[in-house]
């Protein structure tokens, strides 16, 4: 039977190539600020920290200053929108790309 690991990526990380995709700072990330991008690069963040990192809903809300039902709300908003949106998909696909990379 073949061993399955798992990998996963420090959230600070994982923050750190959101921010640079996206053009904000990680600051931005955890800040209150509602803008489009900030938005749209923290859901991607909330995605991507429940698909490469081992830690709850819970535990993603606190690090980044949110209740765990908005970490859970936005990541399933991030996950609809890369269905719709084909950019969204894109930037979320190269970040990953990127993750692997340092992970490899």
């Amino acid at each position: 039977m073949d061993e399955i690991q798992v990998r996963t990526v420090p959230l600070r990380e994982l923050a750190r190539h959101v921010s640079e995709a996206y053009g904000v700072t990680t600051t931005d990330l955890v800040s209150e600020r509602l803008t489009g991008e900030i938005v749209r690069a923290r859901l991607c963040l909330y995605w991507l920290a429940r698909r490469h990192t081992l830690h709850s809903y819970p535990t993603i809300g606190r690090v980044l200053r949110r209740d765990h039902s908005t970490v859970l709300s936005g990541q399933r908003k991030h996950a609809a929108r890369m269905q719709s949106d084909p950019q969204a998909a894109r930037i979320t696909s190269e970040i990953e790309a990127k993750i692997c990379e340092v992970t490899a």
